[in-house]
C-alpha cells in the first residue's frame, strides 16, 4: 500500500512539473529561514551549558540603590573572595577573574638565545580554584595547576604557537617585562559558546600585582568573582545571606557607600542574555531579541505554508476529476487523504534538502553580521536532528492538510458531472482569509524591517561628543611613566601627526573603571559613584571634546586636578555647570580640585 502510495505521488508530481517547483521553492526559502533562525537561537542560548553542575555556578553582581534608575555592574574587587571564603561554609570554590590587562607582551627564549615576543589578547589572571570549577579538555596538566604562584595554563593552539611540537609543560617565559611563569597545564581551545574565551590563564596576582583594586569601594569590569554553591544551598537561601553582610566591610569613607550596594547571584546561563551587565565574552544578546526571533523564524514558516495552500487550490481543482474517479473506483476518504498528504510530505523533503544547502550558505555569509561562524552540517547532533525530523511533519500537517481533506470530500458523482466549476467555489471563503493573514505577515515584518533600520541609521547618526576621524588607538605592552614620556615625544614629530594623548582606555573602551568619590557642596556631603578615565592634557585636543568652563588637564606626575563632565556637575547638585569649579572631591584617597567642565560625550 506505501508503495503504491508513493508511486502515485511521484506520478502526480511528475505530471505537475511546474506547479511542483514552485512549490518546492515556495517551501525551501521558508524552511531555510527557520533553520537558520533556529541554530543561531540555540548557539545563543548554549553558551557555557557544558560545564558540570552549571546550574550551581553563579557569579556575583552589584546593584547600586542610590538613585533611580539603579546601576548595575558585574566589577568586583580582590578582597571579596577571601572574605566569601572566610564568612560562608556555602561555597563549594570561589574565584576572581582579573581580565584587566590590556594585551600584555609575551617573550619566548629560544636556544639560540633570541627572544621572540607575541602581544596576546584573551588573557586572564584566576584563583586556583577557577579549574576546578569550570570544565576544560586536559591535553597536559590538571585542575591543581595553578596552586603556585607565576604558573600558567596554555591552550592548545597557544602552546603550539610558542613551542611548536615539544611539550609546553614546565617551560618558562617572560610575561609582560614582569616576571616569569611556568607552563603548568595545557588545556584544549575554549569553544565559541562561552563566555570564558581565555587563551592564557595565570594564577592570580602578587599583592603589589594588583595595582590598587584591593579596596572595596572601587571595581572594575575587567574583575570578576565566580562562586559555586554546595548541593545542599539554594540561590535564594544565599541571596538571603548576602543582604547587608557586606556592610561590615565598609567602613570608614566607603560606610556609606555600603549602604547602596546590593550584592547578589547571576546565574552562568543568565550571563549571556542579561543585558544588564558585561562579560568577557564583549557580548550580550537580549531574551526579548532572542524571541522575537525565534517568532520571526515561525511566521516565515507559516507564511511558506499559507503560500503553500494558496498554490495548492489551483491542484485542487485541476484534480477533483481525479479525486471522484478514485471514490467511484473504491478509494476510501481516509485513503485519499493519506495520498494527498503523502505528496506534500515529498515536496516537504525536497525542500528541507535543498535548504540544508542553503542554509550553509547563508551561515557563511552572515558570519560578519553574526561575529561568529556557524555551521549547518557541524550543528547536526540530536537536537537538530530532532528539529529537522519535526520540521517536515510539521509543514506536511500545516500545508497539506487542507487540500487533503478538500480533495478526499468531493462527492463522485456531482465532481464528475459538473467537473472544476464545482469544486473552485468550496473553501474560498478560507482561501481568502489565508491570504490575508497571509499579506498580514509580509506587511507586518516589512514594517519591522524598516523601523529597525530606521533606529540602526538613528543609532549611527548620533554624536558620540569626540571626534573619531583620522584618530589611531592602539595599546601599550608596559605602564611605566618613562616609556609613555618618550613615546609620546617620538610620535609628536612625526610628520603628519597632529596631535598625541594618553589615556587608561581607549575612547569607547568596553573597559570601564569606576568607583565612589566624595564632594562637599555647601553643607551637604555628596557621595555618588562615577567612571573614571585617566589621560594627560592632550586628550582633550585630541579627540576634539569641548572644554566648556574652566581649565584643561595639565602636565604633571600625578593627579592634582580634576576635569568633569556636565553630568557630574548636575550630581553635585549644580544646575549651571560653571559653578562646579573649585569643588574639592575625593576620589579613592585622592583629593583633588575640579578646574574644568566639559561637553557631556560618550565614553563606553
Amino acid at each position: 500500500m506505501l508503495r503504491n502510495y508513493l508511486l502515485i505521488a511521484f506520478r502526480s508530481l511528475r505530471k505537475n512539473k511546474g506547479h511542483a517547483v514552485v512549490n518546492v521553492a515556495g517551501l525551501a526559502l521558508g524552511i531555510t529561514c527557520s533553520i537558520v533562525i533556529f541554530l543561531i537561537v540555540r548557539f545563543e542560548l548554549s553558551y557555557d551549558n557544558y560545564h558540570a553542575d552549571g546550574e550551581r555556578i553563579f557569579r556575583i553582581v552589584t546593584e547600586y540603590t542610590k538613585s533611580e534608575p539603579y546601576g548595575h555592574s558585574s566589577g568586583m574587587t580582590y578582597p571579596l573572595p577571601p572574605a566569601l571564603r572566610q564568612d560562608f561554609a556555602d561555597l563549594e570554590y570561589v574565584a576572581i577573574l582579573d581580565a584587566n590587562l590590556y594585551d600584555p607582551v609575551i617573550g619566548i627564549t629560544k636556544k639560540d638565545g633570541t627572544v621572540d615576543r607575541y602581544k596576546e589578547t584573551k588573557v586572564v589572571f584566576v584563583d586556583p580554584e577557577y579549574l576546578k570549577m569550570f570544565h576544560y579538555s586536559w591535553i597536559e596538566g590538571n585542575s591543581d595547576a595553578l596552586q603556585k604562584e607565576k604558573t600558567v595554563v596554555l591552550t592548545a593552539s597557544l602552546a603550539k604557537k610558542y613551542f611548536g611540537d615539544e611539550s609546553a609543560l614546565n617551560k618558562v617565559f617572560n610575561f609582560n617585562n614582569q616576571f616569569d611563569v611556568t607552563v603548568t597545564g595545557v588545556v584544549a581551545d575554549p569553544p565559541l559558546n562561552t563566555h570564558f574565551p581565555f587563551r592564557m590563564i595565570l594564577s592570580a596576582r602578587l599583592g603589589k600585582d594588583k595595582r590598587g583594586w584591593d579596596g572595596w569601594g572601587a571595581t572594575s569590569s575587567s574583575i570578576n568573582c565566580m562562586i559555586k554553591l554546595n548541593e545542599t544551598t539554594s540561590k535564594d537561601a544565599f541571596e538571603a545571606k548576602l543582604k547587608d553582610w557586606h556592610l561590615k566591610y565598609f567602613t570608614g569613607n566607603n560606610e556609606e557607600d555600603g549602604k547602596y550596594r546590593r550584592y547578589s547571584l547571576q546565574p552562568l546561563s543568565e550571563i549571556h542574555t542579561d543585558t544588564r551587565y558585561q562579560n568577557f565574552g564583549s557580548r550580550v544578546v537580549s531574551k526579548v531579541t532572542l524571541l522575537s526571533l525565534s517568532l520571526i523564524g515561525l511566521l516565515l514558516l507559516l507564511t511558506a505554508c499559507i503560500n503553500f495552500i494558496n498554490l495548492n487550490t489551483v491542484l485542487i481543482v485541476k484534480r477533483s476529476k481525479e479525486a471522484g474517479v478514485r471514490k467511484t473506483l473504491g478509494s476510501s476518504h481516509s485513503q485519499l487523504v493519506w495520498q494527498f498528504m503523502g505528496e506534500t510530505f515529498i515536496i516537504s523533503i525536497i525542500a528541507l534538502t535543498i535548504s540544508a544547502g542553503l542554509a550553509e550558505l547563508l551561515l557563511i555569509n552572515l558570519s560578519p553580521i553574526l561575529t561568529y561562524r556557524l555551521s549547518f552540517f557541524a550543528m547536526l547532533d540530536g537536537v537538530t536532528m530532532g528539529y529537522l525530523i519535526i520540521l517536515p511533519i510539521l509543514v506536511t500537517a500545516l500545508a497539506g492538510f487542507y487540500p487533503a481533506i478538500r480533495l478526499s470530500k468531493f462527492q463522485p458523482a456531482r465532481t464528475l458531472k459538473s467537473g472544476m466549476s464545482s469544486a473552485y467555489g468550496e473553501g474560498l471563503t478560507l482561501r481568502r482569509g489565508l491570504i490575508v493573514f497571509q499579506l498580514f505577515i509580509a506587511q507586518g515584518l516589512v514594517i519591522i524591517t524598516i523601523i529597525i533600520t530606521q533606529q540602526i541609521n538613528h543609532f549611527m547618526a548620533q554624536p558620540l561628543g569626540i571626534n573619531s576621524e583620522a584618530v589611531v588607538e592602539f595599546l601599550l605592552p608596559e605602564n611605566k611613566p618613562e616609556i609613555i614620556r618618550t613615546l609620546k615625544e617620538r610620535l609628536s614629530v612625526i610628520s603628519g601627526v597632529e596631535d598625541v594623548a594618553m589615556s587608561n582606555t581607549g575612547s569607547t573602551s568596553e573597559n570601564s573603571w569606576g568607583g565612589d568619590f566624595e564632594a562637599t557642596v555647601g553643607d551637604k556631603l555628596i557621595k555618588e559613584y562615577t567612571k573614571v578615565k585617566f589621560a594627560d592634557e592632550g586628550y582633550l585636543e585630541t579627540y576634539g571634546i569641548t572644554l566648556l568652563h574652566g581649565e584643561n588637564l595639565v602636565k604633571s606626575d600625578s593627579a592634582n586636578r580634576f576635569v568633569v563632565n556636565e553630568k557630574f556637575a548636575r550630581a553635585l547638585g549644580f544646575q549651571d555647570p560653571e559653578k562646579a569649579i573649585g569643588v574639592a572631591v575625593n576620589m579613592w584617597d585622592n583629593k583633588a580640585v575640579i578646574t574644568g567642565i566639559i561637553k557631556d560625550f560618550n565614553a563606553t
